[in-house]
């Protein structure tokens, strides 16, 4: 009699952490992605600020939404895949630069435009199976099903 308690309070026991487990998966899964894609961004904005500001925001005279990196594919530990091997990709990156940002003036409006700043976003997607991501107007990544992206926009100053 005391075995069959025992066994039971054990069952009750170990179908509870096991009620766990997918909570604390998805925690961990989360976890990975913030800190690969952290690392990702600052790459990308460690290059951004490094390159030359009329390359940065496609040439001089700066274009309009210039995609200042095109799609670039990395593994599960933040290398990137190159040479158009993509298997195993599970984070795509690419960044786009809009030159001369808008702040407000006195009255609200978006009226002073800033020529001496580029306003860069990187956009990494958590996007194992790789599917095709659209772009819209401004070239930034369209919300695609079954693909989590997110958005890092920075300030890149002109600097000689």
């Amino acid at each position: 009699m005391e075995v069959c308690l025992a066994l039971g309070i054990v069952v009750v026991g170990f179908v509870s952490i096991i009620g766990l487990l997918p909570a604390g998966m998805d925690a961990f899964r989360a976890s990975m992605n913030t800190s690969a894609g952290a690392q990702l961004v600052q790459r990308v904005l460690n290059e951004a600020q490094q390159t030359d500001f009329y390359n940065l925001v496609g040439g001089n005279p700066p274009q309009t939404n210039y995609e200042y990196i095109p799609l670039r594919t990395y593994d599960e530990q933040g290398n990137e895949l190159a040479d158009g091997n993509t298997s195993g990709g599970v984070y795509q990156v690419h960044a786009v630069a809009q030159y001369g940002p808008a702040f407000p003036d006195s009255a609200g409006k978006n009226t002073v435009i800033m020529d001496e700043l580029a306003t860069v976003t990187v956009q990494i997607a958590v996007n194992p199976g790789l599917r095709k991501i659209n772009k819209d107007a401004k070239n930034m990544w369209a919300p695609t099903p079954g693909v989590t992206i997110q958005n890092y926009p920075v300030f890149v100053a002109h600097h000689d």
